[in-house]
């Protein structure tokens, strides 16, 4: 695969540089060791890991167009844990996917042979978005290798009667497709209850990275909607009703890419869930409510034990 095209702009560069710094600060104040595994098909699977030899193992997986470092804030608060944080291909690097299909069987046979190699037999299952359609193939898959689920604005599911962010790709809208500053705040709108602000020269970084990537990004997309059209008729990525794992359905009130009907599906249809509902908070509730989301999560695993 080819690499990234380089950012030019001044500021843009900079921008780069401090993000950079950041989150290596961000990495070492949690205590995360980056790692790499190659797969048996040849895609590099980058991970951070804070061991903790003898706790239960916990894995917190991103979202579509995200990165492993958004949990860092969530996992500096899951002290008790030993947590492992995967970047799902294609998305940190944004390098193309040529001829290989980047969808959610790939991500969960991908996060399978991962743990695999990390020697990991069972974990309790936190996935954000697409990471959250991610575990809950993984659950299906290898119901064994999981203690429990915690669905954080989870993908994979459509609710009758309620339009999420799945009609709006198949209408030929997606917005992840940025390159520009106006789509970057579009972007921040519908993925944030509240944006966080983008100061010079983090918003010029932000659209020259997300530029270069949104090809990639397109076509990791046109898999992922062939994938639900093909599982469309279900309602869902994978039967849910066969998921026996507790499931934690953690949800953002204002979510505008998966509104809350969607939740109550997965309340409804996986034998043993129980939602939550976080107010004033969008998509991504471990990046605007990391201690909520840490807290919940501790409550329910514990909860588990009893």
């Amino acid at each position: 695969m080819q690499p990234l095209p380089p950012i030019v702009t001044p500021a843009a560069r900079l921008g780069a540089w401090l993000v950079q710094h950041a989150l290596a600060l961000g990495r070492r104040w949690v205590g995360a060791i980056e790692g790499h595994h190659t797969s048996t098909d040849g895609v590099t699977l980058r991970y951070l890991r804070v061991a903790r030899p003898g706790r239960p193992v916990v894995v917190l997986v991103h979202g579509f167009s995200d990165r492993p470092e958004s949990f860092l804030a969530m996992a500096r608060r899951l002290r008790g844990h030993d947590l492992i944080l995967p970047a799902l291909p294609g998305f940190h690097d944004g390098r193309s996917p040529g001829a290989r299909a980047y969808d959610v069987a790939a991500f969960a046979r991908w996060l399978d042979e991962l743990l695999t190699h990390l020697g990991v037999d069972e974990a309790h299952l936190v996935g954000n978005s697409l990471g959250g359609a991610t575990i809950l193939a993984l659950a299906h898959a290898r119901p064994a290798r999981v203690r429990s689920l915690v669905l954080l604005d989870a993908a994979g599911v459509e609710a009758e009667g309620t339009p999420s962010v799945y009609d709006e790709l198949r209408a030929g809208t997606n917005l992840f497709d940025v390159r520009s500053p106006a789509s970057l705040r579009a972007f921040l709108r519908r993925v944030f209850h509240r944006p966080p602000p983008t100061p010079w020269p983090i918003g010029p970084f932000l659209v020259a990275d997300l530029s270069r990537k949104a090809d990639t990004f397109l076509a990791i997309t046109a898999d992922l909607v062939a994938e639900g059209e093909r599982c469309r008729p279900e309602g869902a990525i994978v039967p849910l009703e066969q998921i026996e794992a507790p499931a934690l359905v953690l949800w953002g009130s204002n979510d505008s890419l998966f509104p809350v009907g969607v939740a109550r599906v997965f309340e409804r249809r996986l034998r043993s869930a129980r939602l939550q509902i976080l107010e004033h908070t969008g998509h991504v509730p471990h990046l605007e409510r990391p201690g909520r989301c840490a807290a919940a999560c501790e409550a329910f695993w514990a909860g588990l034990e009893r």
